[in-house]
């Protein structure tokens, strides 16, 4: 269904607005992400260029937990 979703809006120039949780669907479908904690945004921009550089502990939970090293110095 998002494959298709995605498609329709391509096809027709459609620009639209997705609300979700689902990390997956959101670099799925998306040009751009903004990611909010609390309602303010910590983070937007190109899903790749997010999941790949998370600017804050809250942006790099909400992607996973793989993002962390627990260590002392």
């Amino acid at each position: 269904m998002q494959i298709e979703l995605l498609r329709i809006q391509r096809e027709i120039g459609l620009t639209s607005i997705f609300v979700t949780h689902d990390q997956e669907e959101a670099l799925t479908l998306s040009d751009a992400i903004a990611i909010l904690d609390k309602g303010r945004i910590v983070q937007s921009g190109a899903p790749a260029a997010i999941y790949e550089a998370p600017r804050t502990r809250f942006a790099a939970q909400f992607l996973g937990d793989s993002n962390f090293l627990t260590g002392h110095a």
